[in-house]
């Protein structure tokens, strides 16, 4: 086969047009706009088992107009301005402060470890 593959050079159904099929949605979802929107409330658990640990975490990608979005969670809380920053509880890295207002006694830190629990995580995108 010379040059670039296509679909139909391929016979439906068989293990090397499913392959193709599989490189060329790779490839077009790799040139997508990524878009990623950040919360930190937790929402209730409601999956089987006990609850995780409070982490980072995103949802699966979804592509839309042309672009794949999902949501990341990124723990925040806040705690008295003596207090030391709090940990991630599973991989034990600081939270960074985040927000602290004048004469608030209160100082907001986020979790700071997104890349550490999220494997494609990408502060760029």
């Amino acid at each position: 086969m010379n040059g670039p593959f296509k679909i139909g050079d391929f016979q439906v159904g068989t293990l090397g047009s499913r392959a193709a099929a599989r490189v060329l949605l790779g490839q077009r979802r790799s040139k997508l706009t990524r878009l990623q929107f950040f919360h930190s409330i937790r929402g209730p658990w409601l999956g089987e088992g006990p609850e995780p640990a409070d982490v980072p975490r995103a949802n699966p990608w979804v592509e839309s107009d042309g672009k794949l979005f999902r949501v990341v969670y990124v723990p925040h809380v806040w705690i008295a301005r003596e207090e030391a920053a709090p940990i991630c509880p599973e991989c034990r890295t600081p939270y960074l402060r985040a927000t602290e207002y004048p004469n608030y006694p209160l100082v907001g830190y986020r979790a700071d470890c997104m890349d550490e629990h999220i494997p494609d995580f990408s502060s760029s995108g």
